[in-house]
């Protein structure tokens, strides 16, 4: 009878040490992504200052700085578009603010 004991207890041992080891693998895996991601993040908000700065030289014509880049130039214009279309919405909300305020008054 002690042979299968000692069988038994060495699958539980062996089982320990595997679950031991694949739950340290993942803790290691785990800690490597969440690096990842933060490094990732970092990137993203480095690229996205960049762009900013790139905008802000095209908006006070430093474009001397700035290679003849097509595509820059495109999208310079496009935000400028947008910050036109912005500034329309914006109004019109004051707009339907100011005449919901004057309908609200004469009642």
């Amino acid at each position: 009878m002690a042979p299968l004991w000692d069988d038994v207890k060495n699958a539980i041992v062996d089982g320990y040490v595997y679950a031991s080891d694949k739950a340290e693998e993942m803790s290691q895996i785990g800690r490597a992504k969440v690096e990842i991601l933060k490094l990732n993040r970092q990137i993203a908000r480095l690229m996205g200052d960049m762009g900013g700065r790139v905008f802000e030289m095209f908006e006070s014509s430093e474009q001397a700085a700035i290679p003849g880049d097509e595509s820059l130039a495109e999208a310079v214009e496009k935000i400028r578009v947008s910050r036109r279309d912005i500034s329309k919405w914006e109004k019109e909300i004051e707009q339907a603010k100011a005449e919901r305020d004057a309908g609200a008054s004469t009642e």
